[in-house]
Parts: structure tokens; sequence; C-alpha cells
């Protein structure tokens, strides 16, 4: 439990982190330990707070702003008993030991100068240790008179305050041999054959407390970039190298120490074989370089007479492929059923209509058009009567449009229409709904078949989003269909709509619009009702 300097009670668990608020206490779930085994809690002088966990790391920061550390980021272990802050050093014991971080990296995101103070993380650790740090009871650790104290399983650690900077020796290393072709090398250089190019280094460290706990890493320059950390294991094995200069170094450190000892080394020449000499190589180098000539002169021989051909051809292909082009891009915005255009169209093209609209302040008209009790038909007669259908009435829409007209198949039986420059839309309509009507539909289709449409449409208003004004032209066409059919309803911009529309009014249905008297409907010869 803890209290923190705001007021706030807080509550660790095996299932969880609690907060207590006016009345109960609630789970913490904006947290990265959240559900998990909470063991310490507590808040340092700036204000941030530790959470830690008995096996899934610790969290640093303040509510909303947590950062997360785990044995992934570089932590000796997942637990922690008890966490101290001295100066800038954070001092956190587990049952492996205790360990000392810098306090500013980790306000930064990152763990940097660890070091284990004690460690009985080794195999030794069972007989060479204090058995470190139970953390009984409430009890886990303690600041008192200058120093840090713990309980253990062999009794208390104290740890001095003034002593916490300090550091143990960093280990020795001792490049002891190197093995190569069946011959040792000892020394800080040796001289290799060209055949001896499997190599087998032996290194150690004299190190008598936890000698388990020693980790090496070693490179081979000349021949690698990174050091290859090797743990605990004390040999290195190179394969069929490249003759030239290389220097091996290994360097020691204790587990949970940041720090590195200086690099042991051994400098090796591994030399050539003869045919790897430079001179060999320039002697091939020139061989290679003749015969490229000689097959280049004949390869610009043969390419001379086929640079013509290959120009003709190009010229041919380009002009085919212009072409093709430009019938799949035909295709691309057509339906293939109607031969009207698609949606694809109106996508390419949306940009450009606008644009002309704007030039020669004309407002677009856009027309949904939709055939009554089409699915009857498809159920009735079958889908090939049905595609008959459309095609017929594609016709009409053909037949009776001006060349700067838009036709698109929108949709199963809904077709759109995008009128720019047009004064006489109503007239339009009507005329349009009349030639449907007295089609001779059921010669045509040699069935008893009558079609009729029904039509929702709206004069966009200037400055109004033109996909919103095709949602009002569907509203319109929906109030139609779900009232009769066979017939239309126009909306047209009152005196009182906007020159602009904001996005908040895009939300507004059709009738709150005509409500406004931004938009006034006309359905057939009356004025509609709204």
């Amino acid at each position: 439990m803890f209290a923190d300097s705001i007021g706030r009670f807080w509550v660790g668990t095996e299932s969880g982190l609690y907060l207590r608020d006016a009345e109960q206490f609630q789970p913490v779930l904006d947290i990265p330990l959240a559900n998990r085994f909470i063991s310490v809690i507590t808040e340092f002088a700036d204000g941030n707070m530790l959470i830690g966990s008995f096996d899934q790391g610790f969290v640093l920061g303040k509510p909303g702003e947590w950062q997360h550390f785990t044995q992934q980021n570089g932590l000796p272990g997942n637990g922690v008993m008890h966490a101290e802050l001295v100066n800038d050093k954070l001092i956190i014991s587990n049952f492996e030991g205790f360990y000392r971080l810098d306090y500013p990296a980790l306000q930064q995101g990152k763990i940097s100068k660890l070091y284990m103070l004690v460690d009985d993380r080794q195999p030794e650790a069972a007989t060479d240790s204090h058995r470190c740090c139970n953390g009984a009871g409430s009890n886990k650790g303690a600041v008192h008179q200058g120093r840090i104290w713990f309980p253990t399983l062999n009794g208390i650690i104290g740890l001095r305050l003034d002593r916490l900077n300090s550091y143990a020796p960093v280990p020795v290393p001792v490049l002891e041999s190197l093995t190569a072709g069946n011959q040792l090398f000892n020394g800080d250089a040796a001289k290799l054959a060209p055949e001896q190019r499997d190599w087998h280094f032996r290194f150690s460290a004299p190190y008598y407390y936890q000698a388990s706990s020693i980790d090496t890493r070693y490179q081979l320059e000349g021949y690698e970039q990174n050091w290859i950390d090797a743990g605990s294991r004390r040999e290195a094995f190179y394969t069929n190298l490249p003759p030239g200069n290389y220097r091996f170094n290994v360097q020691v450190k204790v587990a949970g120490d940041y720090r590195w000892s200086d690099a042991a080394t051994m400098d090796i020449q591994l030399q050539p074989y003869w045919h790897e000499t430079i001179t060999a190589r320039l002697l091939l180098l020139g061989l290679l370089l003749a015969l490229f000539w000689l097959v280049y002169r004949l390869r610009l021989a043969s390419l001379a007479n086929a640079r013509k051909e290959l120009s003709r051809q190009v010229t041919e292909r380009t002009q085919e492929l212009y072409q093709a082009n430009l019938k799949l891009q035909q295709m691309s915005m057509q339906d293939a059923l109607t031969e009207l255009h698609n949606r694809h169209y109106l996508d390419i093209n949306i940009d450009a209509m606008q644009a002309r609209a704007q030039r020669s302040e004309q407002p677009l008209a856009w027309i949904l058009l939709d055939l009554d009790y089409f699915k009857r038909i498809n159920d009735r007669y079958g889908h090939q009567l049905g595609d008959s259908v459309l095609k017929h009435f594609a016709g009409i829409l053909q037949q009776h449009s001006r060349s700067n007209d838009h036709l698109i198949r929108w949709g199963g039986e809904e077709f759109l229409l995008v009128l720019e420059q047009s004064s006489e839309v109503q007239h339009y309509i009507e005329r349009l709904q009349q030639l449907v009507h007295n089609y001779p539909w059921q010669q045509q289709l040699g069935a008893p078949v009558n079609i009729t449409c029904s039509i929702g449409a709206i004069i966009q208003p200037p400055g109004w989003d033109w996909q919103y004004s095709l949602y009002l032209a569907d509203a319109a066409l929906y109030k139609i269909k779900n009232s009769g059919r066979a017939d239309y309803m126009l909306l047209q911009p009152c005196a009182d709509a906007p020159a602009s529309i904001a996005n908040n009014d895009k939300r507004a249905e059709l009738d709150e619009l005509l409500a406004r008297h931004w938009l006034t409907a006309s359905r057939g010869k009356q004025l509609a009702e709204v």
C-alpha cells in the first residue's frame, strides 16, 4: 500500500494495481503491468512513480506517461523487491541480488551504466553468495545511517552510500593460444602459411569469485565489423579465411557490469597462395580484358545490324501500344453491358466538370434514375430479358442527350446523368420520363413488359460539395420510390441557401434542408410535399 504526494492511495496485489477513489478501489488498467503481480510502489522527489512487479519488470513515470523496462530492455532480471533513489542512482533489489542504474537515462527511456552490486545469479550462488534479497513482509529495504539495508536468507546486507559509485576491478583477459593447421601459436603475433586457414582461438580471464559470471566477446579485425558476444564460451573458430593481415581482440567483463576490459590482442599475417598474389591477379585481369575486347568488337558488328531493325520495331510497337492504351483507358471507364460510362469515369473527370462549371458560372445538375420494379422482371422473365431492358434504356438516354451530358450506369438498374450548362433540367426530366413511358417495350422485348422510372435530381448550389449534392439526389429518389414510383423530385437552391456548406451541415437530411428553405423540391407538375 502507498499514499503518494497528492493524496492518492495505491494498492498492489497479485492480480494487479488498484487506486482508491471516493468510494472504492478501481483497477488501474492503463499501465503495462495491468493484472500483474505488483511487488513495489514508490514515489520519488521529482514526482515520478516506480511500480515494480514480481516477474514483469517495472514502469517509471506518471499515470498516462509510463515507461516499461524488462529483461528484454537489458535488466538483469524481471523481478523487483525494493527500489531506492540515491542522488542520480536507482538501486533495485530482487531475488538474484541488487543492482544500480543511471536514473537520468531511465527518464529518457534508456538503461545505462547497469552495475550489479550483489550478483546471486551464477551457479556458485548456492554456496558463495548472500542469497539475496528475500523481500519478506514490508521490510524489503531501507536507508538508515548512511547505508542501504537489505534482508537476505543469510543475514542483512548494508551498502554504504558514500561507496555507491565504487566499482570492483575489471577482469583482465588472457589470449592463451591460436591453433592453425595443427600448429600452436602463442604471444601477440603470428605468421601463417597459405594452407593454415582454419583458426581456433582459446582465451580466458583469471577471476576467482563466481568465475562463471565472466562474459566474453571477441572480434577479428579485417574480417568482422562488430563484436561477437561469446557469453561464458572461452574459444572462437574461423574457417577458410582469405589471406591478409588480421588482429584478434578479446574483452571480458563481469555479468551485470557495463564495463568491458581492455582488449587482449594478437596480430596475424596469413600469406597467400601464388595465384592469390597481386602479380597473378593482374595477369589474369589482362587476359580477361583482351578476351572482353575481342568479344566487344564482334558484338559491335552484330549490334549495328540489329539497331536499325530494333528501331523499326520500336516505332511500330509504340504506335500499337498507344492505340491499345487508348482502348484500355476507354474500356476502364465504360460499362460492358450498356456501353455507358461507369463510376470510374466520374472519378477521373469530376474535377474537370467542376472546373468548367466554375468558369461558365453554370451549376451542375445531378440526375439519378432507377427502373421501377426491375427485380420483378428479372425474377419473372430472367436476367437475359433484364439485361435487354437495361440496353434499351441506355439507348433512350444516348439518343436524347447532348454531347456534353455525362451518362453513367451507376449500378444495377440505377443510372446517373450529370448535365453541364443546362437551364431546362425539369423539362428534360419530364421529357425523359415521357420517352420511357411511350417506348414500345413489349414490341422490342417480346414480353408483356412496361417500364417506368423514378428520378431524384438536384441542381447543385454554387459552392456546395458535389458528393453531398449526389447524396441529396439519392435521398430525393428514395422519397419517390417510397411514394409510388414513376415520378420525379427535383431539388433546386433557394435564395436563402448558403454560398458554401459546412461539414456539420453535410449531416443534415433532405427534410431538414427543405424546412430551412435552403432547397425547394418539385415533383411532377406540382410542388412536392415536404
